[in-house]
């Protein structure tokens, strides 16, 4: 049962994530929306299924593991392709490895989601998030 939530998980809302990080928008649109996904869509009021679940990775079985990390190796991969579209654009400056980037963007929106499920306010923290990214204009967005 576990599986098949986290299944519905990532048909709904990872797929929004990565139709966010596909999408036509340029590179600061994206980021703003996925901060808006993590600090104030309705849908993510109680926290997120994925983050709790990958909290507890090692109570849930070998098939519900499997799928938490492939889903976290395309969420990072897709962090990881619009740090690199926004290097190519000039619209982010590249001041840390890519891959490092997106781990660190990835880490931080969970993060920011489980502040939510605590009932906190999570725009600090990801405010901070790209302000390390060296994003000040989309940090003073959030906060």
């Amino acid at each position: 049962m576990t599986h098949a939530a986290l299944e519905n998980y990532g048909h709904c809302v990872l797929a929004k994530v990565l139709e966010i990080l596909a999408g036509e928008d340029i590179f600061a649109g994206k980021i703003r929306k996925i901060a808006y996904l993590a600090a104030e869509d309705g849908a993510h009021e109680s926290g997120c299924l994925f983050v709790k679940m990958r909290t507890a990775k090692n109570q849930m079985g070998e098939k519900t593991q499997i799928l938490i990390a492939a889903m976290a190796s395309m969420a990072v991969d897709a962090y990881a392709n619009l740090l690199i579209e926004g290097r190519e654009t000039g619209e982010w400056p590249g001041n840390i490895p890519v891959k490092l980037g997106a781990a660190y963007l990835h880490a931080q929106i969970g993060l920011a989601l489980d502040q939510r499920a605590r009932g906190e306010d999570p725009r600090a923290v990801l405010a901070l998030a790209l302000c390390v990214l060296g994003l000040p204009d989309a940090q003073s967005e959030i906060a």
